[in-house]
């Protein structure tokens, strides 16, 4: 990821460098004066550079929002966080069908075939029948 992150630096960064130097040496050292036409894309140049230049410091934000799982899965949570803030104190919240509550909470409701609800949390990822979790922690190798 960091070499990634240096390359788009890299890249992002070469035309605004490029941009100064040219008016560095073209048009400040040997006073070159350019038409009409010639500055409009020079100008427009220079502030697409320069947008692209700025963009810089948020580019490590999106590469390990995108890249990494953690950051991703983070992220979610703290938006969800937000919402449920924002809609508990504009009343909302209690508006809501209990599905959309839950999906905010950051658990859904799982129905087996015998139609016994587990709640299933998104952050571990995986549901375990009450059943299946005492057989699960009950049984010990056998020598």
């Amino acid at each position: 990821m960091l070499l990634f992150q240096v390359l788009i630096t890299t890249l992002i960064s070469t035309p605004y460098f490029a941009l100064a130097i040219y008016n560095a040496i073209a048009v400040v050292m040997f006073r070159n004066k350019l038409s009409p036409s010639a500055l409009a894309i020079y100008n427009f140049a220079q502030d697409l550079s320069r947008l692209l230049h700025y963009t810089n410091p948020v580019i490590t934000f999106y590469i390990y929002t995108l890249t990494g799982p953690k950051f991703r899965v983070e992220m979610k949570r703290c938006i969800q966080h937000g919402l449920k803030s924002v809609l508990t104190a504009i009343g909302l919240m209690r508006c809501l069908p209990l599905r959309a509550q839950q999906a905010l909470l950051g658990e859904n409701q799982v129905t087996n075939t015998n139609n016994i609800s587990l709640t299933q949390s998104r952050r571990r990822g995986n549901a375990v029948h009450p059943t299946q979790q005492k057989a699960t922690m009950s049984m010990t190798p056998v020598a």
